[in-house]
């Protein structure tokens, strides 16, 4: 819709318009609009933003500057707390180490880290080991290692769940894109194992999901049943995963099994997690509708006598539009069936 138009860029559903000054910006941005009217294509104005100097757009900061990272990519990353213990230290160690290849002067900087580690040593966090922890931090979350997202390449989103947290990493050939983590809930922390690896999985789409969507992506997950829980289909999977799964349709995921000692970056970001429970980044009323007829063992004949039948239902009508706009909140107000 907007290729011809220069200074017009569009990724899914988001559009910049961009300009050398307000006059060439306003021009380019009516044409959009015009364009759009001739589509037949809306937009919603609380979600537009006009004349901004510096906009957060696919992952980077656009500004007069020039392009930087967002600084939401890295987040999960530069708040990570120091470790506590020595088991906490080899994990994010290891998290390093899966990263080194990328790394400048990895075995300098990690030295006095690696010092803590050895078998005698007498656990002692002092401002050397905080200054190569945050050396550390640093390196992981800026180029080389930190790469740019290339559409035609192959998209990896790495998942892991750990008792009382998520973490999640958007990766090409081996190489972060965008870190994210999140504690759970009570409420999530008491889910079997399945359930919290498949939140995960819901987590790290809703988090990248400009990212995502539209696009065939690889899952890696430590947990193994949860790539035979994706090839099965959605009536056969448990109640609470049926209504995880159903966010996930609109995405073209291939879950594959990932032994956990070789997901160092999703794991360790599961256990130091950022003190967060929720992280709504796509607005509920905005997934898209399911038809869960598709995941049915049911015949387009037998599925036309539902139709049918339920037509004229005032009792199913009602329980639709309860559903879909919720029920009142005093009783005088629901509605009476006969």
């Amino acid at each position: 819709m907007v290729e011809d138009i220069e200074g017009v860029e569009a990724v899914i559903d988001d559009i910049v318009v961009s300009g050398s000054n307000t006059k060439e910006h306003d021009k380019r941005l009516k044409k959009v609009t015009e364009k759009a009217k001739s589509y037949g294509l809306t937009f919603n104005d609380s979600k537009c933003e006009f004349h901004k100097s510096k906009i957060s757009y696919v992952g980077h900061i656009l500004s007069g500057e020039g392009l930087k990272a967002d600084p939401e990519k890295i987040r999960a990353v530069q708040k990570m707390s120091s470790p506590q213990n020595k088991k906490e230290l080899m994990t994010f160690l290891g998290f390093i180490q899966y990263l080194g290849k990328f790394l400048p002067n990895l075995a300098d900087v990690s030295k006095p880290l690696r010092k803590l580690t050895e078998k005698d040593a007498v656990w002692k966090w002092t401002k050397k080991e905080e200054e190569s922890f945050k050396k550390l931090k640093k390196l992981v979350t800026e180029a080389p290692v930190l790469r740019y997202y290339d559409p035609a390449k192959p998209l990896t989103l790495s998942v892991d769940a750990s008792s009382t947290g998520l973490g999640c990493c958007l990766m090409q050939e081996g190489q972060p894109i965008a870190y994210g983590s999140r504690a759970l809930i009570k409420t999530q922390q008491n889910y079997a194992q399945i359930e919290k690896e498949t939140l995960a999985v819901v987590y790290g789409c809703e988090k990248f999901h400009t990212y995502v969507f539209g696009r065939t992506v690889e899952v890696e997950t430590d947990h193994k049943p949860l790539q035979s829980i994706f090839t099965k289909p959605l009536h056969k999977a448990p109640v609470r995963l049926q209504r995880f799964m159903l966010q996930l349709q609109k995405y073209d995921l291939k879950v594959k099994y990932k032994p956990g000692k070789e997901m160092y970056v999703a794991d360790t970001l599961s256990r130091s997690y950022l003190q967060e429970t929720k992280e709504q980044l796509i607005p509920e009323k905005e997934i898209n509708a399911i038809n869960p007829r598709s995941h049915l063992p049911i015949s387009d004949e037998k599925y036309a006598e539902f139709q049918r039948e339920t037509a004229n239902d005032v009792e199913l009508t009602e329980l639709k539009k309860s559903h879909l706009e919720g029920f009142p909140r005093e009783q005088k107000r629901c509605p009476r069936i006969s």
